[in-house]
């Protein structure tokens, strides 16, 4: 059965909370990330993000990041908005508010795996996981960047279903 999860929202949700999964681990170029919490800010949160793993690796000259993890949905969802908030110590590097992240997850590469298996964005009750024999991302045309990207991290995803709300606060630190 094909993957499925609430577009944009859910695949940012997963990457970050694999990354907050992933304490001590050696990032390409030598950098480690190191995890502090991957928790909800909301009460009665429709989304929750469970059992999430990652591993950074060098293959060849590429980085890749192979992340695994489920989310749990509480209630049926037909669209989501996502605000979020992404801060480098007290400093804010984005912000976005109200997205379509049913709009914005039909724009990326893993569109299949995040707009569900009609592609409408339609989620029902349950759990959404990773398969296990997905591919990892390729992350090099990133990986000059882990330099500049040492410190503290805090990421908060607010999102509006039109079943309820979600809140999920990371906090990584890349050293």
């Amino acid at each position: 059965m094909a993957p499925s999860a609430p577009a944009f929202a859910i695949a940012a949700l997963v990457a970050l909370a694999a990354l907050a999964a992933a304490p001590g681990v050696v990032a390409c170029r030598g950098r480690q990330i190191k995890a502090f919490s991957a928790t909800p800010c909301g009460k009665d949160n429709i989304l929750t993000v469970v059992n999430v793993t990652a591993r950074l690796q060098e293959k060849g000259s590429n980085c890749e990041l192979d992340m695994r993890g489920c989310v749990h949905i509480d209630k049926p969802i037909r669209s989501t908005l996502l605000s979020f908030l992404l801060k480098k110590g007290p400093l804010q590097v984005y912000r976005g508010d109200d997205m379509d992240a049913c709009a914005m997850g039909k724009q990326l590469p893993i569109a299949d795996l995040i707009a569900g298996p009609q592609g409408d964005c339609r989620h029902e009750k349950g759990y959404v996981c990773t398969p296990s024999d997905s591919e990892p991302f390729d992350i090099s045309e990133y990986a000059g960047m882990l330099d500049m990207a040492r410190g503290k991290w805090t990421a908060t995803a607010k999102l509006k279903h039109d079943s309820g709300k979600s809140c999920v606060k990371f906090n990584v630190q890349i050293v």
